[in-house]
This record gives C-alpha cells, structure tokens and sequence, in this order.
C-alpha cells in the first residue's frame, strides 16, 4: 500500500479505510460492503431510539 499512497499522493490509513469500507459483508439477504452495513445498523438504532419514544 506504501507504494500506492506515493503514486497517487495519498495517506496509507486513506487507503486502508478506502479498502476496509468496500469490503464485502455475506448476509442471509445477500452481501453488502461494510460502510452499507454501518450505515445500516446506525438506521436500525434510530428506528429502534423512535420506538422506544413511542
């Protein structure tokens, strides 16, 4: 990856997080990359905080 940072002028954590964001998740629904799956339990939290109001 150090390489790559110096080619394209980037940091290596940019690249690390770039990689581990796109990283794919199987599910029992079908695959989705670890920033869908963050994405998605941070809606399931505000979902679930609506209920609990309710």
């Amino acid at each position: 990856m150090i390489s790559l940072s110096r080619e394209h002028g980037m940091t290596v954590a940019s690249i690390s997080k770039w990689v581990k964001d796109r990283e794919v998740i199987s599910t029992e629904d079908g695959n989705v990359t670890n920033s869908e799956f963050r994405a998605l339990k941070k809606k399931l939290a505000q979902v679930e905080d609506k209920h609990d109001i309710l």
